[in-house]
């Protein structure tokens, strides 16, 4: 049979098929979408509207829609001075939450006509009398959103609310006890005793769950005797109940307590009660839940100390309830309900609940809490014995009960240094790691009278289970540059310098006054905390940020960790400025500036900064006077008193570009370039050829080059810093490009002093680390005259290799075998990508073979070949590549043995007209049988034909399309 449709009518019919699915869905989509729902009313209550200082109340917003409404949503926003707690919502697909950060409630429903959202909101302690606050919302439906109406605003009185139920205080001053006039508490009224909120009717408390222990109250039953009797009964099964109790009712309501029923289901029995009761059965389902709360709270921590950053731990509940009030205690009593409450809430995550403390029973009543929740307590803030404390929860409205003990220790300020003392050179960078014991913060004196300089540090910890690291750039002590240029830290939260910025008020030892920084054997003159007065007496000048006419000097730096708890002054000038509580020292010995070994390497070719850590550099490199170009040339140096200056890095006009990275990323050379140009600390470096050319000047590493053609990396822990250079670009080079013949060179480094008439010193009343006086251009750490210096010599020379075993006429002798062996010395680096490659050019049986080979240290290179089917005189070539380029090529012999006696040849890297795809597995050249290439594996990669995957791709798609639209035929 003939199909006479075309594949443009079955394309045709695919597409239009695909349009009308679409619309399809399109159209139900747009249906979907006109039913929706509307909000009909809105509407808040405030149970009580007039409160009293601290005092809190619930507030209960409830929405109703004309239908079903697929996205219903109340947000609604108590004024920010009120804290909200207690967030309830209806129903069960419902996310409702309190979102702290804008003082919102939020509620979202889905599938329902009928919303509500219950929160309680708390006035402040310190609300005045006559204020209001003010709470606004709206309800949307599906986006179209309407204003929340009904109670709006709350008003402080001096009365407050007396009823039980809002929680509100029964003391008309709402102040603090009269026992303890100083109080950030209120201790009168007694523990707050809170419970449901009463239910109206009998169906508000059908299938809810009331917690043993609860007073529950529910009013406008329907009684037909509204003050009779009504009995509360328990549901045992679907055939048999039981009386609990008979209770009396008042004016159509009732209130019971559970404290002494059993957890299981109850209902109300009286005339006016409706009951159900299913068929068959003899007990109704319309019962409440009385249940038991179970309660765990636990510290963290076993102990504590009494101050200190150790004096505070992780608290946390367990319940099978959210959202429930606790009643806080001892039980031996040996708290005040003071103590509890600066412990519990002071400084810490919890919140009193309002009229919650009575200072005779020593008990706090906390804010209603959740499990998720997280919470510190911090002993600190209390003034308590030592000793161990068992704590009792109990349930403030339930029966639930936990107890927990912790033991509080005295504690131990101290400072342990990592090391007690360190020798680092001057001009480059010192520090210091000590870890806090008990204590979250430190004062640390650097220096002192006999060091001629000081500077006082305050020092916060981040995070006081690790140490904290401070790093100081010596080269900009004492300078005028600011503390993030001096200094770099880790593990600090507040770090100020009083010599590179200042410690600033909030920073001092006390608040009143009472412990001040500084003294001279008794309070200073021009005030204990005024850093200039101490540093003039301890005789070292009158102005604390200019002390010094130059960068430290090698000598000794005391460093001394210092406590304030149990002093009036923190540092003594009189004995020379020691500390009155010391917690820890140390010493740093600056010492002084050396040159050593100028070393040079060669290492594989790359970018300059392919390797910016040490370790991989040295993981690299050979250690080599000769340099191939093209590979990397890597000069060490030895030297200290130069790595503050790479940190600190001043530009043409001295500007700083601090940067203490570079001591483990490496360094731009423009870095160094700028030091030796710009710097005026007179340190020379530089990569110079040893002879120009006609009235040029000679070539040299341009440090001014890019990061891939020249870099330094820094090994400041070792005193040496190497520069590294792609001797293959021509940019790394100046007064010319990089050489294609032998060139020496010579790497050389020095400290000049020997300029002008004086020493390197700052100018005066400035101290800009890089300007001196009267432009006395001197390295700082040498006397007036002295230099240092070293070098080294190099030669760059373009890729070559010397081969072994050659004859009379300068060709390479190779004897026939399974392992014929070609070897050779190259000056290629260790390490690079080589290829030695072996072809016949004139030999009884062609073949063509590829090895890698290994450059050994020395630069030999030894590999063998299949030669077993040749024949002596054969004549085949040699070609020596390196990282996919031709060094050069040699003409070879198979012989029957080798003579290993004569030296070699060396091929320069030329080009030699061959043409190299890097292809080693060659594919049939037309030959043969008997003329068949013996190929091997030289390491390199066929990538295929070029565009033949997307080709394949692209019928496959084709293929696709074509199969589909025939099926449908």
């Amino acid at each position: 049979m003939t199909d006479n449709n075309s594949y443009r009518t079955k394309g045709k019919a695919v597409f239009l098929a695909a349009i009308m699915v679409l619309s399809v869905v399109a159209l139900s989509t747009a249906l979907a979408g006109s039913a929706a729902a509307a909000v009909t009313s809105a509407d808040r209550t405030i149970e009580n509207s007039d409160l009293a200082p601290g005092d809190q109340t619930q507030v209960t917003v409830e929405v109703e829609t004309d239908a079903d409404s697929p996205d219903l949503r109340i947000t609604d926003n108590p004024a920010e001075e009120l804290s909200v707690s207690g967030v309830e919502g209806d129903g069960e697909e419902t996310i409702v939450e309190y979102q702290e950060n804008s003082n919102t409630v939020f509620g979202s429903w889905g599938g329902v006509s009928t919303a509500t959202v219950t929160y309680t909101v708390t006035v402040p302690n310190d609300a005045q009398d006559g204020s209001t606050y003010s709470i606004d919302g709206t309800s949307s439906d599906d986006g179209e959103s309407v204003d929340i109406t009904g109670d709006s605003e709350i008003t402080v009185s001096d009365g407050g609310s007396e009823d039980p139920n809002n929680g509100g205080s029964e003391d008309p001053d709402n102040g603090d006890s009269d026992d303890d006039p100083d109080s950030d508490y209120n201790l009168d009224g007694g523990p707050a005793t809170v419970g449901p909120a009463p239910f109206t009717g009998y169906d508000g408390v059908e299938g809810n769950i009331v917690w043993q222990g609860q007073e529950v109250t529910i009013n406008d039953l329907g009684l037909v005797n509204p003050d009779g009797d009504i009995q509360l009964r328990e549901r045992v099964d679907s055939d048999s109940t039981r009386l609990a109790s008979v209770i009396s009712a008042s004016g159509d309501s009732v209130t019971f307590d559970t404290e002494e029923r059993e957890a299981g289901d109850y209902y109300l029995r009286a005339d006016g009660i409706d009951l159900t009761i299913p068929d068959g059965d003899s007990a109704p389902t319309n019962t409440f839940e009385v249940a038991e709360q179970s309660l765990t709270a636990e510290f963290d921590e076993s102990s504590v100390t009494d101050e200190g950053q150790n004096s505070d731990t992780d608290f946390e509940f367990e319940s099978n309830r959210n959202n429930y009030p606790i009643n806080v205690t001892t039980s031996s009593g040996d708290l005040s309900a003071e103590d509890l409450a600066n412990i519990f809430v002071a400084g810490s995550s919890f919140d009193l609940a309002t009229s919650n403390v009575n200072d005779d029973d020593d008990t706090i009543s906390l804010e209603p809490v959740e499990d998720s929740d997280e919470f510190v307590v911090d002993f600190a803030q209390a003034d308590i014995d030592t000793g161990e404390y068992e704590f009792v929860f109990e349930g403030t409205d339930s029966t639930a009960e936990d107890t927990d003990s912790i033991t509080v220790n005295e504690a131990d300020q101290n400072a342990e240094f990592t090391q007690g003392v360190t020798q680092d050179a001057a001009g480059d960078i010192t520090g210091f790691n000590l870890t806090l014991e008990d204590t979250s913060d430190t004062y640390v004196q650097i220096g002192g009278e006999d060091s001629d300089f000081v500077d006082v540090l305050y020092i916060e910890v981040d995070d006081g289970d690790e140490p904290v690291q401070v790093d100081i750039n010596t080269r900009l002590l004492g300078s005028s540059a600011g503390t993030d240029a001096v200094y770099d830290t880790s593990n600090t939260d507040t770090f100020q310098s009083e010599v590179h910025g200042e410690i600033t008020d909030e920073n001092l030892p006390s608040d009143d006054g009472s412990v001040q920084l500084y003294e001279d054997d008794g309070e200073l003159a021009d005030g204990s905390n005024n850093f200039e007065a101490y540093v003039e007496a301890l005789g070292i000048a009158d102005i604390g940020e200019n002390q010094i006419t130059r960068p430290p000097q090698s000598t000794d730096y005391e460093v001394t960790a210092a406590g304030s708890n149990s002093v009036d002054y923190v540092f003594d000038a009189d004995p020379g400025g020691e500390a009155n509580d010391e917690l820890g020292s140390k010493v740093i010995e600056l010492q002084q500036p050396e040159i050593g070994e100028v070393v040079t390497h060669t290492a594989p070719e790359e970018d300059a900064d392919e390797d910016s850590e040490v370790d991989e550099l040295l993981d690299s490199v050979t250690a080599r006077e000769e340099i191939a170009v093209n590979d990397r040339l890597v000069v060490q140096v030895e030297a200290t008193g130069l790595y503050g200056t790479m940190v600190a890095a001043p530009d043409d006009d001295r500007n700083l570009n601090t940067d203490f990275d570079r001591l483990s990323d490496g360094a731009s050379s423009t870095v160094l370039h700028n030091i030796v140009d710009n710097s005026y600390d007179q340190i020379d470096f530089s990569i110079e050829a040893e002879s120009a050319t006609g009235n040029q000047d000679p070539l040299e590493v341009d440090l001014d080059s890019s990061d891939s053609d020249a870099y330094v990396v820094i090994d400041e822990d070792n005193g040496q810093f190497f520069v590294v250079v792609d001797t293959s670009s021509d940019d790394a080079f100046a007064n010319g490009d990089a050489p294609d013949s032998d060139t020496d060179f010579t790497a050389s480094i020095e400290y000049d002093a020997d300029n002008d008439d004086n020493r390197f010193s700052w100018e005066d009343n400035n101290n800009a680390p890089f300007n001196p006086d009267n432009n006395a251009d001197n390295y700082p750490y040498l006397l007036q005259g002295e230099t240092l210096s070293n070098s080294a010599d190099l030669t760059l020379s373009p890729r070559s290799i010397v081969y072994d075993n050659l004859n009379d006429d300068r060709v390479v002798e190779v004897a026939a075998g399974e392992d014929a062996e070609v070897s050779g010395t190259t000056n290629v680096a260790p390490g690079s990508d080589a290829t030695i490659r072996v072809s016949s050019t004139d030999a009884s049986s062609s073949f063509r073979q590829g090895n890698d080979v290994n450059i050994s240290e020395d630069g030999s290179i030894t590999t063998t070949y299949d030669l077993s089917d040749q024949e002596a005189g054969d004549e085949f070539e040699l070609n020596y590549q390196v990282a996919g380029g031709s060094v050069g090529s040699a003409d070879g012999i198979i012989v029957e043995s080798v003579d290993t006696g004569d030296d070699g040849e060396e091929t320069n890297e030329t080009d030699d007209g061959m043409t190299d795809d890097g292809d080693t597995n060659e594919t049939d050249d037309g030959m043969t049988d008997d003329g068949d290439t013996n190929e091997t594996d030289d390491g390199s990669t066929d990538d295929g034909t070029p565009g033949f995957g997307a080709v394949v791709a692209l019928v496959a798609l084709i293929g696709a399309a074509l199969l589909a639209v025939r099926r449908q035929n």
